[in-house]
């Protein structure tokens, strides 16, 4: 049986909105994509983890700082407008599926989502709050289909493991970081001006969050489905020792 994967959706204005490449990257990997509408008074997440195998936090808007212990600083201009009803959804998501040791994979905004719901903290805009003797560009003005920086990779990690690579070149879309991770996590992958780019969790299963956007690569690039297939791989386990209870 193939496992059903649950993506978050992001809001914009009045619409809940999900971009194709994630669910494409969901069917590559071998699972099933189910769209997850992000609602504050959301009542059903014991009923959507119930069905679910696995859940993809997708990239989207900044968090709101108040989630991390901080107050928006002066000094940059928000990219896109904060979702705070969306905030609230997915960190409660991520703690429950947490709990149920439920396979988790985050990308861009969704590494930072799991990172708060932690207890992790982010720097709110990178050039503002980070000296950098190097400075690459964590915002690039190219088609987001397109490598534009590497970042080297932690061996002896999950990440190591299903990419089989010291180095990778990504995409790159952000203006914020990971500024400190929660316990029971380890950093598993930065760029050469040493920002954070991969994130996971030691003491559960598949916990695993990027900065990058490898949806978008996976079209010119295959190599990132190995990505997607040991996501939902992991949740195919997930699925099965649930079914045996």
């Amino acid at each position: 049986m193939k496992a059903l994967i649950g993506i978050t959706s992001t809001q914009v204005d009045d619409k809940m909105e999900l971009l194709k490449e994630y669910a494409d990257a969901v069917v590559a990997g071998g699972g099933i994509p189910v769209i997850i509408p992000a609602l504050e008074c959301f009542p059903f997440y014991d009923e959507y983890l119930s069905m679910l195998d696995g859940i993809l936090i997708s990239g989207g808007q900044d968090i709101l700082p108040l989630y991390y212990g901080e107050e928006p600083i002066e000094g940059f201009r928000l990219m896109v407008e904060m979702t705070p009803e969306r905030d609230a959804f997915e960190l409660v998501l991520i703690k429950k599926a947490l709990e149920n040791n439920m396979p988790i994979l985050g990308i861009c905004r969704g590494l930072q989502a799991i990172v708060i719901a932690g207890g992790g903290t982010l720097y709110q805009d990178i050039d503002t709050c980070i000296d950098r003797t190097m400075r690459i560009k964590h915002f690039q003005e190219c088609s987001f289909c397109t490598d534009t920086h590497s970042v080297e990779l932690q061996k002896k990690t999950k990440l190591f493991e299903i990419l089989q690579k010291d180095s990778v070149m990504t995409n790159s879309v952000h203006h914020q970081s990971i500024k400190q991770i929660p316990d029971g996590y380890i950093v598993t992958g930065r760029t050469r001006d040493g920002i954070i780019e991969a994130v996971e969790s030691v003491q559960h299963e598949f916990v695993l969050g990027v900065q990058w956007h490898p949806e978008k690569l996976l079209e010119k690039n295959r190599e990132w489905a190995k990505l997607f297939r040991a996501f939902v791989d992991k949740a195919v386990e997930f699925k099965n020792k649930k079914d045996e209870k």
